[in-house]
């Protein structure tokens, strides 16, 4: 209450005086520069494969480590690594969650319409069903030309080495994490390739983008254990009609679990919550569950 009652008075004698509160108390600010997350970088890295350029964001943990530690590779890096960057220095630094370098992957000064065409063509790997209606033409047509094929064996072949000799990341401790088409190219990559990464993350998955994903879960053996976290929210096909988006992912975690016993799988329904409001609960409920907090050390 003091302090209500000190700021009001020092206004109050501002104005009287007839001067201005800027002229008083304040300066002008500086010309504005970009924003940027503690302890990261980032930098431009040239794809031979695909022959383009790719933006690539460096989260580091914020505490210095004496060994090397996991690293989440985060798809859609221009719209989620912030937050995933936050988060894991803040659950990491403060002992909620193992540490971990996150990096995120993206799209070097492009406007909103063209990255989404470039993430459409990246994370799909073919056309949509005839089945589904309600999507843009847009979409489609950027889908019809999709490459996730080529996409991973960019993902595996020239990005994670560079990572792993430019960073002391664990090679034997990396999640490959993803929302909506970026989940669903993660899934491609976990069913197509069991040992590419250890674990997943896969936030609302838009299998129906490619439901043949289901069937090859039905098939699916890993060559060693691995944890897939995937978070989804029970009003997610208010925003897609035709998506299925809850069962698709209860169907895929019944596969898994029936015909992957190496694959720890878990499913979390987030209630209430859309495709979009359900994304920050997932990434941080699953980062928790994959990197757990270490054991306190012992003071004995």
């Amino acid at each position: 209450m003091r302090l209500v009652v000190s700021v009001l008075y020092t206004a109050v004698v501002v104005l009287s005086a007839g001067l201005s509160p800027n002229s008083a108390f304040a300066q002008d600010a500086t010309d504005a520069k970009p924003a940027t997350i503690w302890y990261s970088e980032q930098f431009i890295f040239h794809s031979k494969s695909l022959e383009r350029d790719f933006l690539i964001q460096v989260a580091k943990p914020l505490k210095p480590q004496t060994s090397k530690v996991s690293v989440i590779y985060v798809l859609d890096g221009n719209s989620l690594f912030p937050a995933v960057a936050s988060m894991m220095q803040g659950y990491g630094g403060f002992g909620h969650s193992a540490p971990a370098y996150v990096v995120g992957i993206g799209y070097p000064d492009q406007t909103l319409e063209q990255w989404f065409s470039l993430r459409t063509r990246d994370l799909l790997s073919g056309p949509v069903p005839d089945s589904v209606k309600e999507v843009p033409d847009s979409f489609k047509a950027a889908a019809a030309s999709g490459n996730g094929a080529g996409f991973a064996k960019f993902l595996l072949q020239e990005l994670r080495p560079m990572i792993e000799r430019r960073y002391p990341v664990d090679l034997h401790q990396s999640i490959l994490a993803g929302h909506s088409l970026g989940a669903s190219l993660a899934l491609h990559v976990l069913l197509h390739d069991s040992g590419a990464f250890d674990d997943y993350l896969l936030c609302s998955p838009s299998i129906w983008t490619e439901p043949q994903l289901l069937d090859k879960a039905s098939t699916f053996h890993a060559a060693s254990p691995l944890k897939v976290f995937i978070g989804a929210g029970t009003k997610e096909d208010e925003d897609f009609v035709e998506g299925h988006m809850l069962p698709n992912a209860h169907e895929l975690v019944a596969r898994l679990r029936n015909h992957a016993s190496a694959v720890d799988v878990s499913l979390v329904e987030f209630e209430g919550k859309n495709h979009g409001t359900a994304l920050p609960d997932c990434i941080s409920q699953g980062i928790r569950t994959l990197l757990p907090s270490p054991p306190a050390a012992s003071s004995h």
